[in-house]
């Protein structure tokens, strides 16, 4: 469509382009469809109230909070992983839940693992969330062993409907690992310390806006605060309205996971806080008849949440990723350039000694590609523009590709 033809358009038009996603649109419809069904099921024919509360919210996690990429082989082992390492979160979380040292201490190596496997695959970046969900509604929700089997059929009933459908204190993954294993241990801590009525919300809370500087954790932890308090706002109203009559509570419900999985990625963050809230005022009056009340709760629940990551990104890493965006690209064109002038020196025959620096430019250029992905991620105003970025890499590339060929060359006598 020609800039004119669009200016054509009617007002209304143009807005709808804007705001509506196809991927999003189909992400919320399955999530409609799913959530609502899995906790029908567990709750109304189970009777099991531990059952659905990992069902339904199991059944978000894998369906909004998890999104693979790849052909259909890869996106089908990619949930196959995520319903297996869920399954080992729920049995290692719910023995540790009965204390909180040690769920505190439990969570920093099972959160550190989960985070840190990103750096290896990017399926399991993209399942991260969704595993941690599974572990955080286990520690942190007061369980015994025999509910572990209440608790495994929940999560396996939604990953069941899901299927029928390096480390360098210079890597941004492993201080982003280590930050998100310590934020979200010390959100079990405090969750299980001031004894909050929903203390997964508090762990919930911290995940949700942990990014990597602490200017941008700040900056999402109010958006999420005022996303809450607006989703509270509208969550009280439907909820008060409604009163008690649970047939218009079970209406609502496919309507709130719809419009809380469709704005993932295409509204604002606090409009999906908002959105959220929303579900869990009318999923908690489903499965305990609490009122507005809930909406107050989950707001504590949420603050403090956004002051442990808060505080730990101002602790742990202030700057963020672009400190060591500088350091790593300064690095790889360093070892670059000396790989360069070793390979040109070997093949003219300058220098008896075969190249060596070859594995520490390969090494610097692979620290600094994770570096750059930590860059991009980070919410808020870059300094640098994406395209200088990505210029700049470019060129590091063009220093190392010849050198990688000079220095696979035999070297020849100057004669020939």
């Amino acid at each position: 469509m020609t800039p004119a033809a669009s200016r054509a358009r009617p007002a209304w038009s143009r807005a709808w382009s804007r705001a509506w996603s196809t991927d999003s649109g189909l992400r919320a419809l399955r999530a409609t469809l799913v959530v609502p069904a899995l906790f029908a099921v567990a709750d109304q024919l189970a009777g099991n109230l531990q059952m659905a509360t990992f069902a339904s919210l199991g059944g978000f996690a894998t369906l909004v909070l998890s999104s693979f990429g790849g052909s259909r082989r890869d996106k089908a082992v990619a949930h196959a992983g995520l319903a297996l390492t869920g399954t080992a979160l729920v049995v290692i979380g719910t023995p540790v839940s009965s204390s909180t040292l040690l769920a505190s201490l439990v969570a920093l190596p099972v959160t550190f693992v989960i985070l840190y496997a990103g750096a290896v695959e990017p399926n399991a970046a993209s399942g991260a969330m969704g595993a941690l969900l599974a572990f955080v509604l286990s520690a942190v929700s007061a369980g015994t062993a025999p509910m572990i089997p209440e608790r495994l059929a929940g999560w396996w009933m939604a990953s069941a409907a899901v299927a029928a459908r390096h480390a360098s204190l210079r890597s941004v993954w492993f201080i982003n690992s280590l930050r998100g294993a310590l934020a979200l241990a010390a959100a079990v801590s405090v969750a299980r310390v001031t004894g909050v009525q929903h203390g997964f919300w508090v762990a919930l809370g911290t995940l949700s806006v942990l990014h990597t500087s602490a200017a941008s954790t700040g900056a999402t932890a109010f958006r999420a605060l005022a996303g809450t308090a607006a989703g509270m706002v509208i969550g009280s109203v439907l909820v008060v309205a409604i009163g008690s009559d649970t047939a218009v509570l079970w209406a609502m419900l496919p309507v709130a996971v719809c419009v809380a999985a469709y704005c993932p990625g295409k509204a604002p963050f606090a409009a999906g806080q908002a959105a959220f809230t929303v579900l869990v005022a009318v999923l908690f009056n489903l499965i305990v008849p609490v009122g507005w009340k809930v909406g107050i709760v989950r707001i504590e629940d949420v603050a403090l949440g956004c002051a442990v990551s808060a505080a730990l990104g101002a602790l742990l890493w202030p700057r963020g990723a672009i400190g060591v965006v500088a350091d790593d690209l300064a690095d790889a064109f360093r070892q670059g350039s000396c790989y360069l002038a070793e390979s040109v020196d070997w093949i003219l025959g300058r220098s008896p000694a075969r190249p060596t620096h070859g594995l520490a430019a390969v090494s610097a250029s692979i620290r600094l590609d994770g570096a750059l992905r930590g860059l991009l991620a980070e919410q808020g105003t870059k300094h640098v523009p994406k395209e200088h970025l990505c210029g700049l890499r470019q060129h590091l590339a063009d220093t190392i590709s010849p050198a990688l060929e000079l220095s696979a060359l035999r070297r020849r006598p100057w004669w020939r």
